[in-house]
This record gives structure tokens, C-alpha cells and sequence, in this order.
């Protein structure tokens, strides 16, 4: 791998690169959030069932925290952040097949419910390979460059999206956006990263 010198520390890079070039990709193809509500609009979707579907995304984690937190638990949280990842990749490409608004609104549930098992688990899993490595003073070095990686994917998300939604169509959102999430869990499946 290619270090950029003067951005990354030897041992930070070498210990976090999975974290920041998943980060990376995964917000280069996370192309549905500007262009959500105008394909829901496109299909039919009222703005109260778009609003219903916010809502239900928002209360699943709510109510399912706590057990699938359990996952991280017994598993490890190498095996719920993938887990994670690779669900979420699978119901948004899922979102391509239908326009129910029934199998819509189900889905998103499951969005909000996968989504829990990441939360908390993802940054618990950078902070026990911090500890394992004893270098938990790349702590705060680690959550800048993961809020300037994410801030570059956005910024070349709001470029290449614009390209495959002219060229493909908008229902291609939910493919692009599901495969860049599924890149970045892979590159923590090939990494031998402690869990």
C-alpha cells in the first residue's frame, strides 16, 4: 500500500488503513442520500409515506440496540461491523427489485435494525486494536482522518453520482450504494485485523 507521508504515521497507517479505505469507499458510492426522496417522488411515493419510511428507519435501531449488541458480544466486532456491512449492501441492492411501498417500508425496517449492529461496535473494534497495538494515542488523530476521508468520499460522491444517475438511470442508486458498502466490509474480511 501506498503511504501518504505527512497525513499517516507509519503505525497508524499500517494499523487503521482498513478503516479509512473502506470509509473511503463506502462514501465515494454512497449515492442514494441526495437522490432518495426525488426517486421515491419518481415512483409514486407520497411525501408522508417517504416520511413514514424515515420514521421507521429512525425507531428500528431505537428499539433493537440492545440485542443485537449481543452479536458484537459473543461473535466479536470484526463479525458484527461485517455482518453489518454486508447486510445493509444487500437490502439497499434489494431496493432495485421493487417498488412496493409495502416491501419498501419493510426493508427500510431491516435497515434500521442491521444498522445496529455496527453501532458502537465499529468504533469499540478501532479502539481495542488502538489498546492491542498500544498506540491508543492515535485515538484522536484516527476520528480527524476519518471526518476528512468521509468529507473527500462525499465530495467525489456528489460527482460520480450525478454520472450514474445521467447514464444509468436513478434506480441505479440503490446498486452503486449497496456494492461500494459491500467493497468496504470486504476489505475488512481480506484484512487480518485482531476483532
Amino acid at each position: 500500500m501506498v503511504k501518504l507521508k505527512g497525513f499517516f504515521s507509519s503505525d497508524e497507517f499500517k494499523i487503521l488503513w482498513p478503516f479509512y479505505l473502506s470509509m473511503l469507499i463506502s462514501s465515494i458510492f454512497f449515492i442514494f442520500g441526495p437522490y432518495m426522496v426525488i426517486y421515491f417522488l419518481e415512483i409514486g411515493f407520497s411525501f408522508f409515506q417517504i416520511s413514514i419510511l424515515a420514521i421507521i428507519f429512525m425507531i428500528a435501531p431505537i428499539i433493537f440496540e440492545i440485542p443485537t449488541g449481543a452479536i458484537a458480544d459473543v461473535f466479536g466486532r470484526k463479525v458484527s461491523v461485517i455482518l453489518s456491512d454486508i447486510l445493509t449492501a444487500i437490502l439497499l441492492i434489494s431496493l432495485f427489485f421493487t417498488v412496493n411501498y409495502y416491501v419498501v417500508l419493510i426493508i427500510f425496517l431491516l435497515l434500521g435494525i442491521v444498522k445496529t449492529l455496527a453501532s458502537g461496535a465499529d468504533e469499540a473494534w478501532v479502539m481495542d486494536l488502538l489498546k492491542y497495538n498500544k498506540k491508543q494515542e492515535l485515538t484522536q488523530k484516527y476520528y480527524i482522518k476519518m471526518m476528512t476521508i468521509s468529507s473527500l468520499g462525499v465530495v467525489l460522491m456528489g460527482i460520480i453520482s450525478v454520472f450514474f444517475v445521467k447514464y444509468l438511470g436513478i434506480r441505479i442508486i440503490w446498486v452503486v450504494s449497496g456494492f461500494g458498502i459491500l467493497i468496504g466490509s470486504l476489505i475488512f474480511v481480506s484484512s487480518n485485523l485482531e476483532s
